[in-house]
């Protein structure tokens, strides 16, 4: 992410800093233009640009909020016979982002197991052997590290 003051005029230095959120670390943080990479988090981070120039000090603050993931769920089935998930899907935000699945239509059901998507397509394929199973019909709430969820009503085979 960039961090861009450079339409300002009249400063000598820059110093960018961070006042809340998940802690990151601006490169060149002491010029107009510092950049850095966004965690993975949902909280906004705010940083604070402090230029100084001639006879005069100056601030201003900047919120960078990360885009929500968006969940897809292509596939949820439950074969009890096997006593085996798996979920399929897609996510949108591709960098360092996990999925995880949870019997139920919210993240206090039952962890059924978790998967990194890829970060070249966006999928997602949760398979879990050996697990708990539930009636046909039942949901299960899908949720990723990057702020997106999904519900699906699940197939029993």
């Amino acid at each position: 992410m960039l961090l861009d003051a450079s339409n300002s005029t009249g400063a000598a230095s820059f110093a960018w800093t961070q006042v809340s959120g998940t802690s990151v670390t601006p490169t060149n943080a002491d010029t107009s233009r510092a950049s850095f990479t966004m965690p993975a988090t949902t909280d906004p981070l705010v940083f604070k640009v402090t230029l100084t120039g001639p006879g005069c000090t100056a601030s201003d603050e900047v919120t960078i909020t990360a885009r929500s993931d968006t969940l897809t769920i292509t596939r949820a089935e439950c074969r009890a016979d096997q006593q085996q998930w798996r979920i399929d899907g897609t996510a949108t935000i591709l960098d360092d982002n996990v999925v995880s699945v949870f019997l139920g239509t919210d993240a206090s059901g039952t962890l059924i197991g978790s998967a990194q998507v890829d970060p070249l397509d966006g999928s997602f394929d949760v398979r879990v052997r050996g697990s708990a199973v539930a009636p046909s019909g039942s949901a299960v709430f899908v949720q990723s590290s990057r702020g997106g969820h999904a519900v699906a009503v699940f197939t029993q085979r």
